[in-house]
């Protein structure tokens, strides 16, 4: 376990070096997140991809030509060095760890965003260019729909929590109320 931690550790660190280097750091963190969730939600697809009766060549070729083209060749070159040391099931645990090493270089801001419906297309984009105005350029945008909040949108960057939601505000109108 702990030479898996180091190979991510070690992995993550150079992606993100690279990343930056070439501006594209939040486009190669989405793209790693999607990745991680394709293997999360299909475990068969990794199971296939790490079964030891496939040859190493076959295994590499396979994970190229399920996701070539559609995601940063860095990625792309990240998630093979994963299947080499088989850990693909660490996935999140990677992208998490490209996370805190983007957040510790201060070159990356995570943001969560709750919302009570799927955010439209101009509306997540303008979102976006919101918190990139105020947090800088490399803004990695998590989307969780949550019926319940009614209106609005719940943001945390960070630490911070902006609750622009309609619950949040009936429920500091009501906290105003009993004070």
């Amino acid at each position: 376990m702990k030479r898996s931690l180091h190979v991510i550790d070690g992995l993550a660190r150079a992606l993100v070096a690279r990343a930056e280097e070439e501006s594209n750091l939040p486009r190669v963190i989405s793209d790693c997140r999607a990745v991680a969730a394709a293997f999360a939600g299909h475990p068969e697809l990794r199971h296939a991809l790490e079964h030891p009766s496939l040859p190493t060549e076959r295994r590499q070729a396979l994970l190229r030509s399920s996701l070539d083209g559609s995601i940063h060749p860095f990625v792309l070159n990240a998630f093979s060095m994963l299947l080499d040391h088989r850990l693909l099931a660490s996935s999140a645990l990677f992208v998490d760890r490209i996370r805190g090493v983007a957040t510790e270089r201060g070159t990356y801001r995570h943001v969560r965003v709750e919302s009570a419906d799927t955010l439209s297309m101009d509306h997540r984009e303008s979102l976006e260019a919101t918190v990139q105005t105020a947090f800088g350029p490399s803004v990695d945008l998590e989307e969780t729909v949550r019926p319940n909040l009614s209106a609005g949108i719940i943001l945390e960057v960070g630490d911070v929590r902006f609750d622009g939601s309609l619950t949040g505000c009936i429920n500091r109108f009501q906290q105003s109320l009993q004070t």
